[in-house]
C-alpha cells in the first residue's frame, strides 16, 4: 500500500485521530524511504526507529515535544496514552497488518517481510548438486544479547559474504562468533540447519530463515557429530 509523505503535514488538535494521521502520513513513509532500504536481514528495533523519526520531526519544527507528550486518548484502564505512544502503536500495527514487518522471538525486534533474500536463494540454486569447499560461519548482533545466531556458508571470505547479505548501511555491526572450514559446506549447512530445526531452535520469520536460538557450542557439537558420527 503506497502512502506519499506529506510535506505540509498539519497535526491539528492532539487526539487519537492525529496520532493515526502522524503514523500513516509521516512516520510510515519515512520508515519506507529512509530506514527499510538500509536494512539487511538483521532484526531491528522498530520502536527505536519510530521514535527517532518523531524526534527528527520535532527538530525540524513540524511538531513539538509538548504535542508528543500530551495525552491523546484515555484507555479502558483509565491510563492516558500520549500522542507519541499512540503514533508508535498505529505505525506498528499498520505495518504488521500490511505484511511489511514481522516480529521475532526477541521482544521488540522485527524483520522486514516484504522482500525475500534473493541472493541467497539464487546461490543455493546454483550450488545444488555441487560439492563446494569453504566455510560455515556463525554471527550475531550485540543487541540480541546472545539470544540468536545466524548460521550460514561462504565459498569465499566470510566477512565479505556477511557484508553482501546485510547491505552497506547498518546501524549495528555484526559480530562473527566462529568460522569452520569444510570441504562440503552445502551438506554441512543442511545438516546443521536440519538438526537445529528438529530441536525447535529455528526462528520462523521470512527474512530470518538462517537464524536460530542456539549457541556456538551447540553448532560445534553438531559439526563434530556429522564429521565423526
Amino acid at each position: 500500500m503506497e502512502i506519499a509523505l506529506s510535506s505540509v503535514f498539519q497535526l491539528g488538535e492532539v487526539s487519537s485521530s492525529a496520532a493515526y494521521r502522524l503514523a500513516r502520513e509521516v512516520v510510515i513513509p519515512r520508515l519506507r524511504a529512509e530506514v527499510f532500504p538500509l536494512k539487511g536481514a538483521e532484526p531491528f528495533s522498530l520502536r527505536d526507529e519510530i521514535y527517532a523519526i518523531m524526534d527528527d520531526e520535532v527538530r525540524n519544527g513540524r511538531i513539538t515535544r509538548q504535542q508528543l507528550e500530551a495525552g491523546a486518548k484515555v484507555m479502558a484502564n483509565g491510563a492516558t496514552a500520549t500522542l507519541a505512544a499512540l503514533t508508535r502503536y498505529y505505525a506498528l500495527h499498520l505495518l504488521k497488518s500490511w505484511g511489511e514487518v514481522m516480529s521475532t522471538d526477541v521482544r521488540g525486534m522485527f524483520v522486514l517481510s516484504d522482500v525475500a533474500v534473493e541472493q541467497e536463494e539464487e546461490e543455493e540454486a546454483e550450488e545444488e548438486g555441487h560439492i563446494l569447499s569453504g566455510s560455515i560461519y556463525a554471527y550475531t548482533f550485540p543487541s540480541l544479547k546472545g539470544s540468536m545466531i545466524k548460521v550460514g556458508k561462504a565459498t569465499g571470505e566470510v566477512h565479505e559474504r556477511i557484508k553482501q547479505q546485510l547491505g552497506t548501511a547498518n546501524p549495528e555491526a555484526p559480530v562473527v562468533l566462529k568460522v569452520w572450514n569444510d570441504t562440503n559446506i552445502g551438506a554441512m549447512e543442511t545438516a546443521i540447519h536440519g538438526i537445529l530445526k528438529a530441536r525447535g531452535k529455528w526462528v520462523d520469520a521470512p527474512r530470518a530463515k538462517e537464524w536460530f536460538r542456539a549457541s556456538v557450542e551447540e553448532v560445534d557439537a553438531i559439526i563434530h557429530f556429522v564429521k565423526n558420527g
